[in-house]
């Protein structure tokens, strides 16, 4: 259709090959399904998701393909802006699944505790709580109060020494969408220590 002249930026589809009329997303088109859209990126910027469906015929054999653009610009844009702001915040941001398993932490983590997020992710949080608050730690993320709870407790760095950190904590494990506990932790060592 005219939309898709328009996005692909080019005039006589019909009749042509994918890859003949989007060669440099050949390869991401022919890969995409319903399920799991391909990203198309224009050079000015724009954002597509693809999804590609079969057309059959009455036996149930494929004859054709559906190929349908989406524009998500806007939302790849806050989705960076998202990204960003969690790799440059001072604070750790974490996500922990039903039985506290890490599922995400933000790119800080580095920065405070020395941990790569992707060696993090994946590990039970308790692991790395101290042991005289365990008990507690895990007491607090299971309850499922309304309000965000708070912890504060000892957590054992990538080079072994101990943080203290406040966690505020939300439940959001019946969200569809980030289906987790979400955690925002600080470090609080030197201000509990000048405090003292």
């Amino acid at each position: 259709n005219e939309a898709a002249t328009a996005i692909l930026d080019t005039e006589d589809l019909v009749g042509r090959s994918l890859s003949a009329v989007a060669a440099e997303h050949a390869d991401a088109l022919a890969g995409a399904t319903v399920d799991s859209p391909a990203d198309l990126v224009r050079e000015d910027g724009r954002h597509f998701e693809c999804r590609k469906a079969p057309l059959t015929d009455a036996d149930g054999a494929v004859q054709a393909h559906r190929y349908i653009l989406h524009e998500v610009t806007e939302r790849r844009t806050r989705e960076q802006w998202l990204r960003s702001l969690t790799e440059h915040a001072s604070d750790v941001i974490c996500v922990l699944d039903e039985d506290l398993t890490v599922s995400y932490v933000s790119p800080s983590i580095e920065r405070v505790l020395g941990y790569e997020p992707a060696a993090f992710e994946g590990a039970a949080l308790l692991d790395y709580v101290h042991e005289d608050a365990t008990d507690s730690v895990r007491e607090t993320l299971r309850t499922d109060a309304e309000a965000p709870t708070q912890a504060t407790f000892r957590i054992e760095t990538a080079a072994g020494d101990w943080r203290t950190v406040q966690a505020k904590n939300k439940n959001r494990l019946d969200d569809p969408i980030v289906r987790g506990i979400v955690m925002n932790v600080r470090d609080v060592t030197e201000s509990r220590a000048r405090k003292r």
